[in-house]
């Protein structure tokens, strides 16, 4: 007996004997097909399914071929008539069909598909009719009987095997309301409440886009019912901290309503619920702008993440701010996003970053108050921590709450604001072993035996994290008696009963010391997205993660103790093999440009943990490379405090890698750059530490690699840092020959913005030797193409502007000079900056003093001053102190003259430039010379300028000439001639 296979269930097959038949025209095969199930037909009945449309004789002539085509196709009969009138299936052949199985023998399995998926014949009605006739009772059959199973699972409480079930319902029928609703239920039931609300809501948008209706009212009403239960089962349980709580509702209720407030400081260690705290406070207060912004261990030398974070929570970009403050913000936040330009700041970048970040949020807060949290501010890195001790101090409406561990850092920072009455610190105790055993028998709603309290409280020592654990434990009636349960056990705990899958998920996670992005977890786990959210929701129901949307969806450990056991837990191998996956995940993102930078201390932690030393130095150096301040010839580095403790952090990151720089060869080109990188970074810091010997070393190290690599963008920053160390030194020749150098690179590479830098650079050259029409020329010539290229450059602008009036007023031509200042200003004001605005302020007022406008002269230093005193700077503050008390003499202000010229002398000491030193001698000279005539003013600063004239005019004579500023040796030569001494 011939064996012949038919599935009609999905997409169609015959096979005989394991052979495929192939069937030679559409309908030769429908006629198989119509048979099989049939056994047997009418040959009437046939023509009327198959040729309906056709004359009788021509049908009936179809249906012979048809006949013998099958025939042929099998090689055998399989038709055989019975009388004239009937044709039957040849009884010799056994014939196994999977819908005969399905419906006789109730083989469910066989139903893997719609029947004879995707086959139809053109221009055939009564066939096509037949075909949506046995599709829709196989349908039918087949969610009966998985009706039956979804009983029975039900009744037995196996909720997992009813889902699958009714999963398989909605697969053949998405519009079965019933199924909905069961599956609704059962989500309910195994704690996957999300899961059941998103059905509805899928279930409900499909129903209104494709039918025009809505859902039942029991099928709404059930959602409704859902959402409560969600509800109540979320709200935490919040015990104790009565006066704390109370501390922080009211002192935020008196910010939110005009009244004296001050910014709160939560102290604690791990565990002891500061964040659980501030949870609760956020209830309080749903209708108040709030940003919560974590701080993390691995990011606390990286300069001002925390701020980047509320940037982008405030969509700073979104916000009516200057350009160049967006361009400023995206160059050192590459999220945001922006259209980046290539910014010669000019001046220290984290300076001009840290008064944007200030100036932006307090714009912010003049439309609506804002409250930002900051936890683990322990964490914060030194700069941050200034732009947040500020914000305190400017007492403006915005207020802090910040959570810590004690730490040396927090006890300074605290103690240097205390003073200031702007911050109240609220420490956060363990609990005692009376309040223990209330927090556990409210949580529990039951009493409970005393040796388990008692064990409870020993083993937690009264802390919030662990006490919970233990509450956890005693809700799933584990008998906590029986175990001396340590910690690593007890966190355990929280794995049991998960599946493997879902281990390995929470695995990746702890790989992010932050949160792990949604698609990095899919990409290396492999799981298509169905299976991972689910895996997902498994893990969020048992509380292990949760959910964020900050940064688009990602996913964290709602602690991190859980994270810390689960990633301790792991082998090294393990470890370093998924740390190395994500590594590579992330530099497949990078863009190759400034955006790149916002990813290099993920890569540095991956590839450090991965254990691949040359690539975390790579990155780590690209880091330092990109946020080393910048310091170019017109703004020297300013000297506050934590300027000068970045720089430490980064000399200390710089020595550890050093030590790794001596165990990579440089053979391969890529272990080449990442000693460039080093060469020039190492220069470029000792420079900057003024050990001259050691830097210059290290950038002709540069230098020489750049060139052998062909890296003209890298050369042409070495060569930079030459010529800034040869305008330092007042060395005029050494500057003309690496600006001639830089030249013929940018020429060759055509990069027109470098070569209008130059041209200011050569500018200056030719300033420093006193050959003013020619710099004035090269200095226009730079400006006419910084116009040309139509970029937003106003650093290098004003610098530009602010050369052309040094020669104005190296000339004695005070009116143009001041004209000159003024644009610089103006460029500045629009930009809305303040950085570097003291240098055209203190050259303006200079000009007009010598020009005799004392009025327009003590606006502009009065200005400059009071940038000076809110931005700690230095450059040119003694010129605009020294000035400033010749005009307070003038107004007979003698003791305020006394103190602002001490300043100025203090200042000029500080940074040892010979011109600031030089014009404090001048001043000195004009004063002694006006002591004279001036009894009061005499005695007021007799004890401080208590030399001859002629000392003052010789000193200032010397160190002035130095510089070049031939008028200021003229007018001091003039002073001694007066006295009639000799030069």
């Amino acid at each position: 007996m011939v064996r012949v296979k038919v599935r009609l269930l999905g997409s169609p097959l015959v096979t005989v004997e394991g052979k495929n038949i192939i069937f030679p025209f559409k309908k030769a095969e429908a006629l198989f097909y119509y048979m099989v199930l049939k056994k047997e037909a009418t040959r009437d009945e046939i023509i009327n399914i198959l040729w309906s449309h056709q004359e009788e004789n021509v049908a009936r002539k179809n249906l012979r071929n048809a006949i013998y085509n099958v025939k042929k196709a099998f090689g055998f009969e399989v038709f055989t008539s019975f009388g004239k009138s009937n044709l039957t299936i040849n009884p010799s052949l056994f014939i196994e069909c999977d819908v005969l199985n399905f419906l006789q023998k109730g083989q469910i399995d066989e139903y893997k598909g719609e029947f004879l998926e995707g086959f139809c014949i053109k221009d055939c009605e009564p066939f096509e009719e037949f075909i949506m006739q046995k599709r829709e009772e196989l349908k039918d059959a087949y969610k009966k009987m998985i009706y039956l199973q979804v009983d029975s699972f039900l009744k037995q409480q196996k909720y997992f095997e009813a889902k699958d079930c009714l999963k398989k319902i909605l697969k053949v029928d998405e519009f079965d309301e019933n199924a909905i609703r069961l599956l609704m239920k059962v989500y309910a039931k195994v704690n996957e409440t999300n899961k059941a609300l998103e059905l509805y809501r899928n279930y409900e948008s499909k129903l209104l886009k494709e039918l025009g209706i809505k859902p039942d009212l029991g099928t709404k009403r059930l959602y409704e019912k859902i959402i409560l239960f969600k509800k109540e089962r979320d709200e935490k349980f919040f015990y104790g901290r009565n006066l704390e709580y109370s501390k922080l509702f009211n002192n935020y209720s008196s910010f939110l309503n005009g009244e004296l407030y001050k910014n709160i400081l939560i102290l604690g260690e791990a565990g002891i619920g500061k964040t659980r705290l501030v949870e609760e406070f956020i209830k309080s207060f749903p209708y108040c702008k709030v940003l919560k912004i974590n701080c993390y261990a691995e990011e606390e030398n990286y300069f001002l993440k925390p701020w980047g974070d509320v940037l982008y929570q405030l969509d700073v970009l979104k916000e009516d701010i200057p350009k160049s403050w967006k361009v400023a913000l995206a160059s050192f936040f590459p999220f945001l996003e922006f259209d980046i330009e290539d910014i010669s700041y000019g001046f220290n970048k984290c300076k001009l970053i840290e008064e944007i970040i200030i100036s932006f949020i307090l714009k912010v807060v003049n439309k609506n108050k804002l409250i930002i949290i900051f936890e683990d501010i322990h964490w914060m890195d030194k700069l941050s921590l200034s732009i947040l001790k500020k914000l305190m101090l400017a007492k403006k409406d915005v207020a802090f709450i910040l959570t810590a561990r004690y730490d040396k850092k927090i006890n300074l920072f605290y103690s240097q604001i205390l003073n200031y009455n702007v911050i109240e610190k609220v420490e956060l105790l363990r609990f005692s072993k009376s309040e223990t055993k209330e927090f556990i028998e409210k949580c529990l709603d039951k009493s409970l035996p005393d040796d388990v309290l008692d064990k409870v409280y020993k083993d937690t020592e009264g802390n919030t994290f662990f006490i919970v654990e233990y509450i956890n434990l005693l809700k799933n009636n584990y008998d906590i008696g029986k175990f001396n349960i340590r910690i690593n056990e007890l966190l355990n705990t929280r794995f049991i009963g998960i599946s493997n899958e879902a281990k390995k998920v929470s695995e990746i996670i702890s790989m992010f010391y932050d949160e792990a992005p949604y698609d990095f977890i899919k990409d290396i786990s492999n799981l298509d997205d169905e299976r991972l959210l689910e895996i997902l929701e498994e893990l969020m129901e048992k509380f292990i993660i949760k959910e964020t949307k900050e940064n688009g969806i990602a996913y964290k450990f709602t602690h991190q103790k859980i994270r810390e056991f689960l990633y301790n837990s792991l082998s090294e191998a393990r470890k370093a093999f998924l740390h190395r996956k994500i590594a590579k995940l992330i530099e497949k993102r990078l863009n190759n440009d400034k955006r790149d930078v916002c990813y290099y201390k993920r890569l540095i932690y991956h590839f450090e943990n991965a254990k691949d030393k040359l690539s975390a130095t790579k990155y780590k150096l690209k880091y330092l490379c990109e946020h080393l301040n910048y310091t170019n010839e017109l703004f020297p580095e300013e000297a506050n405090d934590y300027i000068y403790e970045d720089r430490d952090s980064i000399c200390s990151n710089l020595e550890n890698i050093e030590n790794d720089i001596k165990e990579i060869d440089k053979e391969t080109e890529e272990n080449k750059r990442i000693h460039l990188l080093f060469f020039y970074i190492k220069g470029k810091l000792s420079i900057w530490q003024g050990n001259y010997d050691e830097g210059i070393k290290y950038i002709e190290k540069s230098i020489e690699l750049s060139k052998q690599l062909k890296d003209d963008e890298f050369l042409l920053k070495s060569i930079r840092q030459m010529i800034n160390y040869a305008i330092q030194i007042y060395d005029v020749d050494a500057m003309s020959f690496y600006i001639e150098e830089a030249f013929k690179i940018a020429s060759r590479i055509k990069n027109k913005k470098e070569i209008a830098i130059l041209l200011r650079l050569k500018g200056l050259s030719f300033i420093m030797r006193k050959r003013f029409d020619k710099a004035e020329e090269i200095l226009k010539h730079s400006l006419m193409i910084l116009e040309a290229l139509g970029e937003n450059d106003i650093f290098n602008t004003a610098a530009v502007l602010n050369y052309l009036g040094n020669i104005k007023r190296l000339n004695m031509d005070f009116k143009s000079a001041i004209n000159y200042y003024n644009l610089a200003i103006e460029i500045y004001k629009k930009a809305k900056t303040n950085i570097g605005l003291t240098v055209f302020l203190t050259n303006a007022g200079h000009a007009c003093y010598e020009l005799g406008d004392y009025v327009r002269a003590k606006e502009y230093l009065m200005h400059a001053i009071e940038l000076y005193n809110k931005m700690d700077v230095y450059w040119l503050r003694a010129v605009a102190e020294g000035y400033l008390s010749l005009l307070l003499i003038k107004e007979g202000k003698y003791s305020q003259a006394l103190l602002c010229l001490k300043s100025a002398e203090k200042n000029a000491l500080k940074l040892k430039s010979p011109y600031e030193k030089g014009i404090i001698f001048r001043i000195k000279a004009e004063i002694k010379v006006n002591m004279n005539y001036n009894k009061i003013l005499k005695d007021e600063f007799k004890d401080y300028i208590n030399e001859d004239l002629s000392y003052y005019c010789k000193e200032g004579i010397k160190l002035l000439q130095k510089v070049n500023e031939d008028y200021q040796v003229d007018i001091l030569k003039t002073f001694l001639k007066s006295e009639g001494c000799s030069c």
